[in-house]
């Protein structure tokens, strides 16, 4: 299956900050008051798509609920078919989008076969320390309420499993793609992991799978709220739910061109404080 739009793939162990990432890329990428070109979507939001379909593919994504609910992956003869099935939906229903963030893929070796649907892709990796993700996950579990992930309801041990299936499934994978794959530490400020992302793709020239242009505008906007993120990631830290915030329907606000309108962070910034008080 070959289709005419590009892909940026995010991959990385659980509570990396793969959603974080993207949803802040895809904001630059789309300033305000135009047709989105560039959409995130993570992988879990496929699988509950998957989830509500009747028959043929939906069963079987229903018949693996206990593996994901134990932290483990859909397996491929699952994921795969799910994948080119949602893909094909969304690029119909979707025709101006020229770009997919896609948080949460190749998961595994033949999940590669993926890289092949699109014209042009970046493969993304971002690395973080256990101990870095089990401070997250009691904190995004004691921000959760009683909204809590099933796999996050297992603590530690479950994180633990995660981590052997990144370490089983998903490097393999990484390590076969070599060069061609972006690394970014988790423990270095968003900022920089942005600007990372930004410079390889203007890098990548015509074999980007952003277009070049796109991703200049997107450069300018991003210098210009520099300060905006500083503020909401003044440190290595995340700030204390971004996972949480970002798997509700809580779409980041687009890039505003108006200079007198507030950025785009500061406006989500705002709407952090409002998720605050309402849960």
């Amino acid at each position: 299956m070959a289709i005419k739009i590009g892909s940026l793939l995010l991959c990385g162990v659980a509570l990396s900050g793969k959603s974080t990432l993207g949803k802040f890329l895809a904001s630059l990428l789309n300033p305000m008051g135009t047709s989105k070109k560039v959409v995130c979507i993570d992988v879990s939001d496929m699988i509950k798509w998957g989830k509500k379909i009747e028959g043929g593919i939906g069963d079987e994504v229903r018949k693996h609920k206990s593996i994901m609910d134990g932290g483990g992956f859909l397996p491929d003869h699952a994921m795969i078919p799910l994948f080119y099935e949602w893909l094909a939906m969304f690029c119909k229903e979707n025709p101006s989008v020229e770009t997919l963030i896609i948080c949460g893929a190749p998961r595994t070796l033949k999940q590669l076969e993926l890289l092949s649907a699109f014209n042009h892709s970046l493969v993304v990796n971002i690395n973080t320390s256990f101990e870095m993700a089990a401070a997250d996950l009691k904190r995004r579990i004691a921000e959760s309420g009683t909204n809590v992930r099933a796999d996050d309801l297992r603590g530690l041990a479950g994180l633990k499993e995660r981590y052997k299936k990144h370490e089983e499934l998903t490097l393999p994978a990484i390590k076969k793609l070599g060069n061609a794959v972006l690394h970014l530490d988790r423990s270095v400020p968003l900022c920089e992991r942005i600007e990372q992302t930004f410079t390889r793709l203007m890098q990548m020239n015509g074999k980007s799978p952003i277009e070049q242009q796109l991703v200049s505008e997107a450069i300018g906007r991003f210098h210009k709220d520099h300060q905006g993120i500083s503020d909401l990631y003044p440190s290595v830290k995340f700030p204390p739910d971004p996972f949480y915030l970002a798997r509700r329907d809580i779409e980041l606000p687009r890039v505003s061109t108006d200079p007198d309108q507030h950025s785009s962070f500061v406006h989500f910034q705002e709407v952090l404080v409002e998720q605050r008080m309402r849960h």
